[in-house]
């Protein structure tokens, strides 16, 4: 009898220990957060809201693209913005929404609602009525390009506003320009300090896009040791589970140095059209050429899971990944980032 319930007793130690062992790695194991930038605007082939729709499961929080800091310092709707259809299906699947709001690249409009203190709290308080007025669960900051010489104030009007967010249990997330070191090689970097900026948002979101871009000789977007380097940066400055490591769905068709983005339907067009040979760049990313001096670089699933290689190889601890943009992608996108990610 009383080795009959030492065994039991042993039995069911080792049954704990091995049950604690198996949820601690359940819970060790890193599970990375995916938002998506959602366009509103519409897309050729899947529509942004077809491709939130059927990979509902997969997506954490959805960013649509539905604001704008007008001139005179007052936020307007874009003519698409705040779709019920997008908002019921966010709310049945749990996902979390924070719209966008854009400067649509315009580094004057944001200096007029940062130069002095008073401007930056009534900036501050204008977006953060618009997200408690409109049940939002944060707000999605895309100020991008702006002024070198604004830096501080911009580093002041991003604490401010997180500060007013939080004390409405809203949170914020901020869109950054990639760099390796600070202060930035342009303009736009140079603005964003990363450690103040950091500290204030709750998601701290790279574009890790656009190593070439309109304006520079064709090439891919995102080269993984490119990826390596700016993601080991901002890890000294950032908390890792705050970053989001930004993510390409889209190509580029360029003619010298002046390109037109696409998405992944209209890239199958022109490739068919043109019966072209596509190759693969030392990056991973396909491109091929077209009559007329075109070149064309985009995603494949190839291109994605090398990308993703990289964050769960040499950055596990980096909080997730932030698509731009949804619509017009290939379905085997997700397939490789749920593989990839253990989604």
């Amino acid at each position: 009898m009383r080795r009959t319930l030492l065994l039991a007793i042993t039995m069911t130690v080792a049954t704990a220990v091995g049950l604690h062992t198996n949820l601690a790695g359940i819970e060790a194991a890193p599970r990375y957060k995916v938002s998506v930038w959602y366009p509103g605007w519409g897309t050729p082939g899947t529509s942004d809201y077809q491709s939130v729709s059927e990979n509902a499961a997969t997506v954490d929080e959805v960013n649509p693209f539905w604001y704008k800091l007008k001139a005179d310092g007052f936020v307007a709707s874009y003519e698409w913005a705040e779709d019920p259809k997008l908002l019921s299906l966010a709310r049945e699947k749990g996902i979390t929404v924070m719209p966008l709001i854009s400067n649509e690249f315009d580094p004057e409009r944001v200096h007029r609602v940062i130069s002095t203190e008073a401007a930056r709290a009534a900036h501050a308080k204008r977006l953060t009525d618009l997200v408690v007025s409109k049940g939002y669960d944060g707000l999605d900051l895309d100020y991008e390009s702006l002024r070198a010489e604004d830096r501080d104030e911009f580093s002041l009007f991003v604490e401010t506003l997180a500060s007013r967010l939080h004390a409405r249990d809203k949170k914020l997330a901020i869109a950054v320009h990639a760099k390796t070191s600070e202060p930035g090689g342009w303009s736009g970097a140079r603005a964003q300090d990363w450690k103040r900026l950091g500290r204030a948002a709750d998601e701290f979101k790279i574009m890790l896009y656009d190593y070439h871009w309109n304006g520079s000789e064709a090439g891919p977007a995102a080269p993984p040791s490119w990826i390596d380097e700016v993601l080991t940066f901002a890890e000294t400055r950032v908390a890792p589970d705050k970053i989001r490591m930004g993510l390409p769905f889209y190509g580029r068709d360029w003619k010298g140095t002046s390109a037109e983005d696409l998405v992944r339907s209209e890239v199958g067009e022109l490739a068919q059209e043109h019966s072209v040979t596509v190759r693969r760049h030392p990056s991973g990313e396909p491109y091929f050429e077209y009559p007329g001096g075109h070149a064309v670089y985009y995603q494949d699933s190839r291109s994605i899971s090398i990308k993703l290689g990289v964050l769960k190889r040499k950055h596990p601890k980096v909080g997730g990944i932030a698509i731009w943009h949804v619509g017009g992608e290939s379905q085997d996108y997700w397939t490789t980032l749920r593989n990839k990610l253990g989604r």
